[in-house]
């Protein structure tokens, strides 16, 4: 494939890990406009609750501006690394998208525990969970899972890469001709022709 392929479809220099990561991480930035949370009002002298759907930028606060943040940054990595760019990180790609799946993961968790604070009209309202969350939840994990995929895979091509290594020409030390023993010319055995004559050695002694 030519520089010119790559450069019209930059996603193909992402291996299937980096490819899962990119995908998660557009989902739980379309999962921010779904509804995470609903609030239920009893107004006053009604007997009914009104109820009303708020998305994660209706209730944004630090935790919803982190985790925009680093799923912003696993996004600019994995374009970066799809157009070929250098980027020097303190740990490979799958770690430092494992570390982001898995700090998204835990300010969900935080969030589901710690919601919100919405007014409501003078009655405190109840806020519970919606569907968007759990698609946000999902396309954490599924960040945090491909970034363990792809540092495994990772970890495998670089011991393979180490094994691998050896010899100019890929060969063994196996593989390599012996090294002839020097002979001693005058330890040589003395051969000779047929009528006596010497061949190579010591010429023969007279008795």
């Amino acid at each position: 494939m030519s520089a010119a392929d790559h450069s019209l479809h930059p996603a193909r220099l992402l291996d299937d890990g980096r490819k899962l990561a990119g995908f998660a991480a557009i989902v739980f930035i379309v999962s921010l406009f779904m509804p995470w949370y609903e609030k239920s009002v009893l107004p006053a002298g009604s007997k009914a609750f009104v109820t009303t759907s708020i998305s994660a930028f209706g209730a944004f606060t630090w935790v919803e501006a982190a985790l925009l943040l680093v799923d912003a940054a696993v996004i600019g990595l994995l374009y970066l690394r799809s157009t070929d760019r250098r980027v020097e990180l303190p740990g490979s790609d799958g770690t430092m998208v494992a570390i982001a799946g898995g700090w998204m993961v835990f300010l969900l968790i935080v969030r589901v525990f710690d919601r919100p604070n919405v007014e409501g009209d003078g009655v405190a309202p109840t806020v519970g969970l919606q569907w968007g969350l759990l698609i946000a939840m999902a396309a954490a994990g599924a960040i945090l899972a491909a970034g363990l995929a792809t540092r495994a895979i990772e970890r495998s091509a670089k011991v393979g890469g180490a094994k691998g290594d050896g010899p100019k020409g890929g060969g063994t030390p196996s593989d390599e001709a012996p090294e002839s023993p020097e002979v001693d010319p005058s330890e040589e055995p003395t051969r000779f022709g047929p009528y006596g004559s010497s061949l190579g050695g010591r010429p023969p002694t007279a008795d």
